[in-house]
């Protein structure tokens, strides 16, 4: 089977309000929704561990596409994720890869989610919130992330509800 990197930025969360830092804002009912339909759109996809921010939003995004699994794959929450740029969101999926998985999960924000798709695909895409972008890895071994977009294949992209399938390998 095909090893798919599978990066996603956390769905639809409350505006800013006094009684909670940008941490604690939580997902809202229409991100909590987003999430769920989503993550049905992904059950092609094997996903093995879900690498994720540990602020709330991307926190409930990961427990929702989690339990949409089928399976239960490990959740591991990352504080770096937080302000991470596109070179360590990357970094923090290779650092949590094992040889057997063969689907990562990466949860976080942007601007840093946007980078690390742009820069792996090259393509301008819309990363709204509850946006998924899914590479094929092109080898077997997850530190060929580290050699950069030559590594993967953008296959499949998600937003707004739509999916769109590229080319026409599915996984």
């Amino acid at each position: 089977m095909a090893k798919h990197l599978i990066l996603m930025r956390h769905s639809y969360a409350a505006s800013n309000n006094p009684a909670w830092s940008d941490h604690e804002r939580p997902l809202t009912e229409r991100g909590r929704q987003l999430a769920t339909s989503t993550a049905a759109m992904l059950s092609d996809f094997r996903i093995d561990r879900i690498v994720h921010s540990d602020a709330v939003r991307t926190t409930q995004t990961a427990e929702l596409i989690k339990k949409a699994c089928g399976h239960d794959p490990p959740l591991y929450a990352a504080a770096q994720l937080y302000h991470a740029s596109a070179s360590e969101n990357l970094n923090e999926a290779v650092q949590n890869a094992s040889a057997d998985d063969d689907g990562i999960m990466v949860v976080g924000h942007n601007p840093g989610m946007a980078g690390l798709i742009y820069s792996l695909s090259h393509e301008s895409l819309p990363i709204s919130p509850g946006s998924v972008a899914i590479f094929r890895l092109n080898g077997n071994d997850w530190k060929l992330l580290q050699d950069g977009s030559e590594a993967v294949t953008l296959t499949t992209f998600i937003s707004g509800g739509v999916r769109q399938d590229h080319g026409t390998e599915c996984p």
